[in-house]
């Protein structure tokens, strides 16, 4: 979470007291923020030549990110609120409830939201995969272009253990969803090798049942013996819970190193803490969703043996667009955001491409422009868009917690050899 929203659920630097925030307008001058619930949201009205973009974030509680909501806005400032001369409506709403937890009615209200609104022309999120999978169906049927900047989940995309995968997700029978995230595919090679790069033979794999947990945790599996590691046992436990004694210590008596797959919530930080308490020399891993600087904060003595995994490198591995946009996130926020946010700036700069190439507010043609992006040159670097949605970028980072934030470590190779 940046600095200058610890404790707050902000956008456009007004406090958000419901669940959505309706933004326009340019660059030097956007228009407060209006805020409604998901089922209340106004519409513009028949022939207003308005074209709506929705958009859902975590904005409170243990996984919040808001600054990835700050940089879809500046993406949309710097466009100059439209798209050849249509103005940009930017619709954002909580994933989360009132109380800051993770809530499936609010998750599916804001897709029902979107999909109701004639003016609707993209859809930028969610956050999780596992709220995608509740969404991406909704917003399917209306026919709406769907662009994650964070949800990894393969089966989303492409085929998996369940059988069903991807079809469920598209009940229109066409595909609407992308992303500018590498898949979990990628994601499960880095752990192994940053695993075996630390030294690791063993190791203990916890999951927190969620569909993001569960399918990177068997992607991790599936790698760990390319890379000369053993999968000392695996569980599925809550991260709810408030203690972790005893799969602690059967962790520790079993393994040099435990990999949690999972959401993050306040009891992430504890099961990390009571790990290191059994364990003390045991070096604990974690993925992208850990990979913030809230989690890093919230960390007691593991600190010292915490490594995490994230798509974001170092700001010096990226180009001249790559630094402008921290540049321009500093000043127009007033400091760094946090490792995901350069994705929620390309997802929304990858929308608004998509609309200028399609040349109306078309949804089939948007969706269509979206899908043959070839080349792109991004922030993130030059990457296509394949036939099942997903990016060819595939570079992963490894992290390490230090003085209580993240201090990049090492670009990691995201396929393992023997």
């Amino acid at each position: 979470m940046s600095r200058r929203r610890q404790g707050q659920k902000a956008v456009a630097g007004v406090v958000l007291a419901g669940l959505v925030a309706v933004l326009s307008g340019c660059a030097t001058s956007p228009a407060p923020p209006a805020t409604a619930a998901a089922e209340t949201v106004s519409v513009p009205k028949a022939g207003s030549g308005v074209m709506s973009i929705y958009a859902a974030v975590n904005l409170d509680g243990a996984g919040a990110n808001p600054s990835l909501a700050d940089a879809m806005q500046l993406a949309i400032e710097q466009a100059g609120g439209e798209v050849d001369n249509i103005p940009v409506r930017f619709v954002l709403l909580d994933e989360t409830n009132t109380s800051g937890t993770p809530d499936d009615a609010a998750v599916a209200a804001a897709a029902r939201a979107a999909a109701a609104d004639s003016s609707t022309v993209a859809f930028v999120g969610p956050d999780t995969s596992g709220d995608t999978a509740i969404m991406l169906p909704i917003l399917n049927r209306a026919g709406i272009l769907e662009v994650s900047p964070t949800a990894t989940y393969g089966g989303l995309t492409r085929t998996s253990s369940d059988p069903d995968e991807p079809a469920k997700y598209y009940p229109s029978g066409r595909r609407t969803f992308g992303r500018v995230v590498p898949a979990d595919a990628a994601q499960a090679a880095a752990q192994a090798n940053y695993e075996h790069t630390a030294g690791c033979t063993h190791v203990f794999v916890l999951d927190d049942g969620s569909l993001y947990g569960r399918g990177l945790a068997a992607s991790f599996a599936s790698d760990a013996s390319a890379a000369a590691l053993t999968v000392a046992g695996r569980r599925v436990i809550s991260t709810g819970a408030k203690q972790y004694t005893q799969i602690a210590a059967t962790a520790a008596g079993s393994a040099d190193c435990v990999l949690f797959v999972g959401e993050l919530t306040a009891g992430v930080t504890t099961l990390f803490d009571e790990l290191h308490a059994a364990g003390p020399n045991l070096k604990l891993f974690g993925t992208d969703t850990l990979a913030s600087a809230a989690f890093a904060a919230s960390l007691g003595s593991a600190q010292s043996v915490t490594y995490l995994t994230g798509p974001t490198l170092d700001p010096s591995y990226y180009g001249d667009s790559g630094q402008a946009f921290y540049e321009s996130y500093a000043i127009r926020f007033g400091g760094p955001p946090d490792s995901s946010a350069i994705f929620g700036y390309e997802a929304m700069n990858a929308v608004l491409s998509a609309i200028r190439t399609a040349g109306s507010r078309n949804r089939e043609a948007i969706v269509d422009a979206f899908f043959n992006i070839n080349d792109r040159a991004s922030p993130l670097g030059t990457y296509s868009i394949d036939a099942e949605g997903d990016t060819t970028l595939n570079r992963y980072g490894g992290y390490r917690v230090v003085d209580s934030g993240l201090q990049f470590d090492m670009v990691l190779p995201t396929t393992v050899k023997p």
